[in-house]
């Protein structure tokens, strides 16, 4: 079964030791959760790859986020330079298809949280150029665009104006737009402002894991009826109270909750590789297919495996990008 996972955090691991003068491990093969071997491996067919700053982090050693962000650009690119026959730079629904026709994977680029743009309709520009085609529109910090959902007094502030605009820019320009990490105020914004189907990349949710990452009923209900998706987050701190140990059963509940509320083609996949900690059951993207075992084992019919696994994924990309 083919796998589209909306969000991994490996190129801000390998950009990290490379910030700390260390030997950067290749995309080929490392010792993190993905790498080109275990995509195989897991049969991950298309992955988007976060790039994350840490805006605070940056500012505190004087570094620009914008130019940060066209490094990071630079380490992914050269990466897919050095696998050219294992996987492609995909910036539309057409490199998906082409790339599934000559078995080569598919890495997307998205941007974890606005900041990056540094408040500019040009960086907006440029980034979309660079080949960005997902920005998760806030991280854990107030950005031009809005504010978080992790600080509870900013949990109902709205898009502010850049924000609101962004979003209308995005949307024509063919750029998916992210609402983990947003506010509940600026989750409502968006759904306001939008025609096409937005996502939320990789969030759980909130009646069965009361954490702020996660969505409401209303939430999941609302991304359903846009035609959007979510991406079920494979981080034990937003599934159970065991926050230690990530499990499929967990994984399952969470899906299963989603498909009550949102309906079979609100659910995909956002495990948040490199981006978490503790036990996983899923241990990495070489193991994706226990996944997809555990549901054949719950008498779930193939149209809704594949459904979650890749084909609602594939019907946004198609009809965003």
């Amino acid at each position: 079964m083919k796998i589209i996972d909306f969000h991994c955090d490996t190129i801000y691991r390998m950009m990290e030791l490379k910030m700390q003068g260390k030997k950067v491990p290749e995309l080929f093969k490392n010792g993190f959760h993905v790498d080109l071997e275990k995509m195989r491996q897991g049969q991950v067919a298309a992955q988007f790859f976060a790039l994350f700053m840490d805006q605070e982090e940056l500012k505190r050693e004087g570094i620009e986020l914008f130019s940060h962000f066209l490094e990071m650009v630079e380490l992914f690119n050269d990466e897919i330079d050095k696998n050219p026959t294992v996987m492609k730079k995909a910036t539309g629904y057409q490199d998906l298809e082409s790339n599934l026709n000559d078995n080569i994977l598919s890495g997307f680029l998205g941007i974890e949280g606005g900041e990056a743009l540094e408040g500019s309709y040009e960086n907006l520009d440029r980034v979309y150029q660079e080949g960005v085609r997902l920005i998760t529109l806030t991280w854990n910090y107030e950005n031009e665009l809005g504010y978080p959902s992790k600080d509870p007094m900013d949990r109902d502030k709205p898009l502010k104006a850049f924000g609101k605009e962004t979003v209308k820019r995005m949307e024509e320009m063919g750029i998916m737009i992210d609402l983990s990490h947003l506010s509940d105020g600026g989750f409502w914004d968006v759904m306001q402002l939008t025609k096409t189907p937005v996502i939320v990349s990789h969030s759980n949710c909130r009646a069965l894991k009361n954490h702020h990452r996660n969505l409401t009923d209303q939430m999941i209900r609302a991304i359903g009826e846009k035609g959007g998706v979510i991406g079920v987050n494979f981080a034990p701190y937003f599934l159970s109270g065991n926050e230690e140990v990530s499990r499929i059963d967990d994984l399952l509940r969470h899906m299963e909750h989603m498909i009550r509320c949102g309906g079979e083609d609100v659910v995909a996949l956002g495990s948040d590789f490199d981006g978490i900690t503790g036990s996983l059951e899923i241990k990495d993207a070489g193991t994706y297919q226990k996944l997809i075992e555990k549901m054949e084992v719950r008498g779930y019919h193939y149209d809704r495996i594949e459904k979650i696994a890749f084909k609602n994924a594939k019907r946004v990309i198609k009809e965003v990008l």
